[in-house]
């Protein structure tokens, strides 16, 4: 049975990265256990949901695992597929392109060979092939645009190795070998860890008698596609559909799975926190796809989203949980059994650091009691949710929320504030300027709002009065940067602005290498750095608000596990409120003990007794908390977008339509169109994506430049004009002709873009819709070149030019190698870009004109809240910081 021969397969070989060994690490050895349980059933549909450590090897397994399935599930037989051929098929056979010149049916019927197909190649067909039945599996269909029969494609149909591969782990004798799957397998996940996963990941096999190793590249072809194009990973000599099918996001991925096409779709892999949380809502319609054989889900065990995933999928999935208990009691240092070798280390150092990961909350005082804290959050929760409306009230409440949790995570004191905002020209206002606003506020409210709000300013003036001068919790952090001179250090601030007045008030300085201390905020936090000390300088730092989810993951102090030590500064009052947060935490973890597919052995947490009065008040404190910034989301939301105003020059002045307002956390805001893709770094695999403005969310760290330029663009553009890449210039020019005639042809005829569009597409009958074509011509996607070839061949014969006529191919390839250099750029900029934010620039790469560029021109900012804005502005106002 093929379930069984999966699990057998699974069973034969050893699977690596990088060529080196790592599936025999006991945890690994528990997943491909899990994986052969769910999978070896008579069920038609399994689903599972992997929460693992953060390493590649998991999906590396989980890749494996397709490209198996693939392979075992493929029902056509060679026979099938050559039977199926008609006379002037192109297919190729032993490397070369050949034309079908006598189909099977046809076929000579001699007793020595039995049935045969006749095939010629060469120019007029000169060299004829009888091929007999017996080497079918050697010939593949070929779908590509070559048109001219004796085109010598590189490599063999099969080769020794694959053959080998596919005796000896499948059983499959020299004829039964496939030489086409009917079967494909689609994964999400970011396009750089995609190509780097495909082409790193191996396996091992015939480990006993022949050992030998093969490339996955080597069995399947791979495609990775986005909304608007696909691009080919590996070799795809015959131009089938690709076996493996990388998708973008969701939405692309459902639409794969829901294609008809000649391929059966077997599973669906959805890979890492971004995906996950970007495709949240398809998330649950894709997991639960009965047509398809498996659904998988693979993300880091610290995941914003593991509640929702055990509530929502715990009777239909399996899980496989990589708590601390877990680990704890399936992995054994002493009893591994692969090489101590890098990745080997990376994934036992992982679940180490999960193991003996300890929260250490530290109290200190000064700030105010819990009762005084109960009643200031009342009181603006009362101020929040009174029917009266205006302006005064919204800024009130937005600001005296600000003001407080300023206050209580400050880890400097107001003077040092002051001279930090006076000496680096910072553009923020003073504890003490937003102070006197409030009070300005408050003092215009209605009587009953304007008592509250005086209690609320009270207290403010209070504890302002005991931070202006000192912070206790900045003294406490002194301190432990002192203790930690030696070591990484991270902090995690609120707001962007913390790190460089900590810069000015010298906290930087307590470390023996400044490098080593990483100030960020709980939306930029790097998820895959590791550290030696990570500190939250207050107890909500990055607690997420139920439903709430982001493109990158959210900080937490309670599931970090980042460095094997986390403390959290904490006022009494807030320890009192976290403590209650903590417990849910500690549910949580639990619930994922509870409903993982391997048995965990686990304690469950005793939760101190409280009284009912505070247990009340703490319930309270949480509930305005969360509503009040709830109501400050949604004002601010609102107010950011109040006070725009738009210069329009003259009426011929043009604009763009803009569909969302963005507030940074630099403090400022940007306009995006509707068109525009945006430059999104990911830490997840140190890549830098395009992202269209629509599926932009909170806490995704966007590239901006100064001029607000195309950073790829300006790149690209001075390496095919520089020396060094004079064959490149030639190129570029070739790779830009298609859309240029485009262009001339649409001013020429005084056309719009839409009218070019329907004329394209009516007079060629291009095989694409007519959006796609206007989507062409919008430089906002940054396309370098239709997908499909014959579209080139359309352009070409609609603008009359015969350079695209007659070499289409050249132009073609041109468009390809200009898209892999923008590609190449992203990932060098990806890279660089790490070594900014980590301050761990090699020397080699300070005279890098990339890293030149890029710390000159480039600016990082996270996305901290953004909203729906509908308005027409001019173009220099969209798009850019402001």
């Amino acid at each position: 049975m093929r379930l069984n021969v999966t699990k057998e397969a699974m069973g034969k070989i050893r699977i690596m990265l990088n060529d080196l060994q790592f599936s025999e690490e006991a945890i690994i050895c528990k997943m491909r256990e899990w994986i052969d349980n769910i999978t070896s059933t008579e069920e038609t549909h399994s689903s599972g949901i992997i929460l693992h450590t953060g390493s590649d090897c998991f999906d590396a397994v989980l890749l494996v695992f397709a490209v198996l399935s693939c392979i075992i599930h493929n029902d056509t037989t060679p026979e099938e597929i050559i039977k199926g051929l008609q006379k002037g098929d192109k297919v190729l056979y032993k490397g070369a392109l050949c034309e079908v010149l006598k189909p099977a049916a046809e076929g000579s019927m001699h007793s020595m060979y039995g049935m045969s197909i006749w095939l010629q190649n060469g120019e007029g067909g000169k060299n004829r092939n009888e091929v007999p039945q017996s080497l079918w599996n050697q010939i593949q269909p070929y779908y590509g645009e070559a048109a001219a029969s004796g085109r010598t494609e590189k490599g063999k149909s099969i080769s020794e190795n694959a053959l080998h591969f596919y005796q000896s782990v499948l059983g499959m004798s020299k004829k039964e070998v496939p030489s086409v799957l009917n079967t494909s397998f689609v994964i999400v996940m970011p396009r750089e860890r995609a190509e780097y996963l495909f082409r790193s990941t191996s396996i091992l096999f015939a480990i006993e008698t022949r050992p030998s190793q093969i490339m996955l590249s080597d069995l399947v072809t791979a495609t990775y596609y986005t909304e608007n194009e696909e691009y080919q990973i590996g070799k795809n000599r015959s131009k089938n559909e690709a076996v493996i099918q990388f998708a973008s996001d969701t939405e692309t991925a459902g639409s794969l799975v829901r294609s008809r096409t000649e391929n059966r779709k077997l599973g669906i892999l959805i890979c890492g926190q971004q995906a996950a949380a970007r495709g949240k809502s398809d998330l649950e319609n894709l997991m639960r796809r009965k047509k398809l054989a498996y659904s998988m889900l693979s993300l880091g065990i610290d995941t914003e989203l593991s509640e929702w995933l055990v509530d929502t999928f715990c009777e239909k999935a399996s899980f496989f949980n990589c708590t601390k208990e877990m680990l704890e009691q399936y992995y054994h240092p002493d009893d591994r059994t692969a090489l101590n070798n890098d990745v080997a280390i990376r994934l036992n150092h992982q679940i180490e650091r999960i193991i003996h990961n300890h929260v250490v909350q530290c109290r200190v005082d000064q700030f105010m009691d819990l009762e005084t804290y109960y009643e200031v959050n009342k009181k603006i929760g009362w101020i929040a949710n009174d029917e009266y409306q205006s302006d005064d009230k919204d800024q009130f409440v937005m600001y005296a929320f600000s003001v407080l949790k300023l206050l209580r995570s400050a880890v400097f004191t107001m003077q040092e504030m002051e001279e930090a905002i006076h000496a680096q020209n910072l553009r923020i206002s003073t504890c003490r300027n937003r102070i006197v606003q409030l009070d300005c506020w408050g003092k215009k409210l209605p009587d009953k709002l304007k008592k509250w709000a005086m209690n609320v300013m009270e207290t403010i003036h209070s504890v302002y009065a005991r931070l202006e001068a000192a912070s206790p919790k900045g003294e406490q952090l002194r301190s432990w940067l002192r203790d930690a001179s030696d070591k990484k250090v991270a902090v995690i601030v609120p707001k962007k602005y913390y790190k460089e007045i900590m810069q000015q008030a010298g906290f930087f300085n307590l470390l023996q290498d400044p490098a080593n201390l990483h100030v960020t905020t709980f939306l930029t936090f790097d998820n895959y750095q590791d550290y030696d000390l990570v500190i939250a300088t207050c107890a909500d730092a990055g607690m997420v608000q139920a439903g709430r989810t982001s493109g990158g993951r959210l900080f937490n102090p309670m599931r970090c596990y980042r460095a094997e030590e986390v403390r959290i500064l904490m006022y009494e009052c807030e320890n009192k409120v976290f403590m209650r947060k903590r417990r849910k935490v500690e549910m949580l973890e639990e619930k994922l003990n509870q409903y993982s597919s391997l048995p965990v052995t686990y304690e469950r947490h005793e939760i101190p007794v409280v009284s009912e009065r505070e247990e009340q008040a703490l319930s309270e404190i949480e509930s305005l908390e969360s509503s009040t910034e709830a109501i400050c989301a949604k004002w601010a939301a609102r107010h950011m977008a109040g006070d725009l105003h738009f210069e329009h020059g003259s009426s011929g002045q043009e604009t763009t339509e803009v569909i969302r307002l963005a507030m940074l956390d630099s403090g400022e805001r940007v306009l995006f169109s509707k068109r525009y893709i945006a430059y999104v770094y990911s830490e997840e695999d140190n890549s830098v994506c395009e992202m269209p403005a629509d599926q932009l969310t909170e806490g995704d760290t966007l590239i901006f430049t100064e001029n607000n330029a195309d950073i790829v663009d300006v790149i690209l553009d001075k390496r095919v004009h520089s020396a060094a890449n004079a064959e490149a210039l030639p190129i570029y020019v070739q790779s830009k002709r298609w859309k240029s005639r485009l262009q001339v042809k649409r001013k020429m005829m005084k056309w719009s873009v839409r009218e070019l569009a329907e004329h394209l597409k009516q007079s060629t009958n291009i095989p694409v819709e007519v959006q796609t074509i206007m989507n062409w011509l919008d430089e906002s996607y940054h396309i370098v070149a239709p997908q499909n070839i014959e579209c080139l061949r359309c352009i070409g014969k609609f603008c009359n030019d015969s350079a695209l006529i007659e070499k289409t191919e050249e132009y073609f390839q041109a468009c390809h190698t200009i898209r892999s250099m923008r590609r190449d750029i992203l990932k060098e900029i990806g890279k660089t870009i790490r070594c900014l934010i980590t301050n761990t620039v090699p020397e080699e790469l300070l005279q890098d004109p990339l890293y030149i560029q890029l710390r000159e021109q480039a600016q990082l900012a996270a996305i901290e809240a953004i909203t729906a804005y509908q308005a027409n502005v001019p173009v220099g106002q969209a798009n850019h910081p402001f």
